[in-house]
């Protein structure tokens, strides 16, 4: 049953235009691939070219008419070439732009400008996927993160979306019990949304007793963010919450680009409405084969005020196509995360991730490659047996590395945290 916020919220919209109604229609007939989808996705992609073109000194040169004449673009291009991707139209407008800021894994400060247009579609993409993953306007949402001052939201924001943050910064037993008083108080229906690692962290602290009187949280739906979230992890907690969990891909500086169906499958739905996909090979800017190891390269559809066309996301994954659509099959991490073994060869930074995380009693890890023949890995854990289990998995990493790798095991309190919220996982130095 929809809430008064629910009524409100689309209410205000239909009274002022319906500007977030034609958004949010476009996405879903987009995304359900309903009627002329096809030919608003291409008018779309020729609107932002057309106008990238006209209006911003670095895309004036390129042919609007062919994407592939465009090049492919980094964060620290557009550092370097900042005003030239500035959009003429927005250059004096600045202090009424939204600025979204971060440094991400890859450490290099990136600030991207969104016109208003862009951000009105940013919040519509969100609040269909939210929708689609069993959440509806006005459910009391519980963020789990860290919160800090700089992205702590104010109260009016809290009251207005029914949103509450809990800090995850001690998601220890005792940090589990808080966090479970809090959902047995808390009488009404609700959904819980935050990093993977935050959720990795939950069930690997959540005992039987615990486990057992999950369902009087009353969670519809969890939402997990920013970090793909493991599979095993994801089956834990349907097997505790009894409701859907799906894991979305996104980034700050662009939004939201993908999410798993609620339906439980493991692989991602991409959102073409709002973004153009391309999923190139490592070694060139060739198109990549099904199941390949690729690159994403994004372009907005939406950004005018910082046209960003090709973007190169630095995420690497595999992908399949599915009733003519590209599809997500994995998120294999980071491009500047690629290990090598003694030969050299290129090893995707999950697959270090989905051998660690075999390992049920492990609470956090980080894997340092420090060169071809040192491995370096820091772990919380829990083992009772712990020289045997260490050499177990001393022997998974050999296999993976090669029998010339020193793998070098320390036991630690904590994994540090990064300024993103999020924990690394893995670390190349390769």
């Amino acid at each position: 049953m929809k809430n008064v916020r629910y009524y409100l919220y689309w209410g205000i919209d239909y009274l002022t235009g319906g500007s977030k109604r034609k958004h949010y229609n476009e996405i879903a007939k987009i995304y359900n691939q309903k009627g002329d989808y096809e030919a608003i996705k291409a008018k779309r992609l020729s609107e932002i070219l057309t106008y990238a073109c006209k209006k911003t000194s670095f895309y004036k040169s390129f042919n609007p008419n062919n994407l592939k004449s465009f090049p492919i673009i980094s964060k620290k291009d557009v550092n370097e070439n900042y005003d030239s991707f500035f959009s003429e139209d927005y250059a004096d407008k600045k202090d009424s732009l939204r600025v979204m800021t971060t440094s991400g894994s890859t450490g290099i400060t990136f600030r991207i400008y969104q016109n208003p247009e862009k951000v009105l579609r940013n919040k519509m993409d969100i609040l269909f996927f939210y929708h689609i993953a069993n959440y509806d306007i006005g459910d009391r949402m519980y963020s789990l993160r860290i919160w800090t001052n700089i992205n702590r939201k104010n109260w009016f924001s809290l009251f207005k979306e029914n949103f509450r943050m809990y800090d995850t910064s001690n998601l220890s037993k005792e940090g589990i019990l808080s966090l479970e008083k809090i959902m047995k108080q808390d009488k009404g229906v609700k959904v819980l949304s935050g990093y993977a690692s935050s959720f990795a962290e939950l069930v690997n602290n959540m005992d039987k007793k615990s486990r057992s009187g999950a369902k009087k949280w009353k969670i519809k739906s969890i939402i997990s963010m920013a970090e793909e979230l493991l599979l095993h992890t994801k089956k834990e907690l349907i097997d505790i919450f009894k409701c859907p969990v799906v894991s979305r891909y996104s980034n700050q500086e662009m939004g939201m680009f993908a999410q798993q169906p609620a339906s439980g499958e493991d692989y991602f739905l991409t959102n073409e409405a709002s973004y153009h996909f391309e999923f190139l090979k490592l070694d060139s800017d060739e198109e990549a084969q099904e199941d390949e190891l690729a690159r994403i390269v994004i372009t907005d559809l939406f950004n005018k005020a910082v046209p960003l066309i090709r973007y190169e996301t630095g995420d690497l994954c595999t992908f399949g196509i599915k009733n003519n659509r590209k599809y997500i099959k994995t998120i294999q991490g980071r491009a500047n995360d690629l290990l090598k073994n003694n030969n050299g060869e290129l090893l995707p930074p999950y697959l270090i991730i989905y051998v660690l995380w075999h390992f049920k009693s492990i609470v956090q890890f980080q894997l340092i490659q420090e060169n071809l023949h040192l491995v370096h890995l820091k772990l919380v854990h829990k083992f009772e047996n712990k020289n045997e289990i260490f050499k177990q998995i001393e022997n998974r990493l050999l296999d993976v590395f090669g029998n010339q790798t020193t793998i070098k095991i320390e036991e630690v309190s904590e994994i540090p945290v990064e300024k993103t919220g999020k924990r690394k996982f893995i670390i190349s130095k390769v």
